[in-house]
């Protein structure tokens, strides 16, 4: 595999942002030490299936989702590769230090120049995102609205 490596800090949402377009063909690290710890729910998926090159945590928990899939169930089916055991905040300090970084996950020693592999490898594993469907309609049937929201407490905005 190969792409940009980039880094979730989120405690929890993994499955979706292994499905989500915006992680397509990215090298996905958690930072959270624990991820698998509730399985997967395929209702839950941002796209088609996962769109990351890869997944790199800390500890891969097992623990099956509401239809018994684990995650490690759930990267085979979509024939994505992940690695444990890596020091996944290290890793992300790494990153913001250096900003873009460009990596290749491999299961053999590196022969030839990281340039020529990466290009090779990376134009072979693209994913185009996909998502279920190509347009989205709304079901309702007064006129369509915009809304914004303001965190702040008794704020909101709504347009017609």
């Amino acid at each position: 595999m190969a792409g940009e490596v980039v880094f979730n800090t989120s405690m929890v949402g993994y499955q979706e942002a292994l499905s989500d377009p915006s992680y397509a063909n990215q090298l996905l690290t958690f930072t959270y030490p624990l991820i698998g710890t509730y399985g997967v729910d395929m209702t839950r998926n941002q796209s088609t299936g996962v769109l990351a090159q890869c997944a790199i945590v800390h500890t891969l928990e097992n623990e099956p989702g509401p239809d018994g899939e684990t995650l490690n169930d759930y990267l085979l089916k979509y024939h994505v590769p992940g690695i444990q055991g890596v020091d996944t905040r290290q890793l992300t300090k790494h990153i913001r230090q250096s900003h873009t970084m460009q990596a290749v996950l491999l299961n053999q020693p590196l022969v030839d120049d990281f340039d020529t592999v990466y290009t090779k490898l990376f134009a072979q594993c693209q994913k185009p995102p996909q998502l279920g469907h190509a347009t989205y309609h709304s079901k309702a049937t007064h006129p369509k609205h915009v809304v914004m929201i303001d965190l702040a407490p008794n704020k909101a905005l709504s347009t017609p």
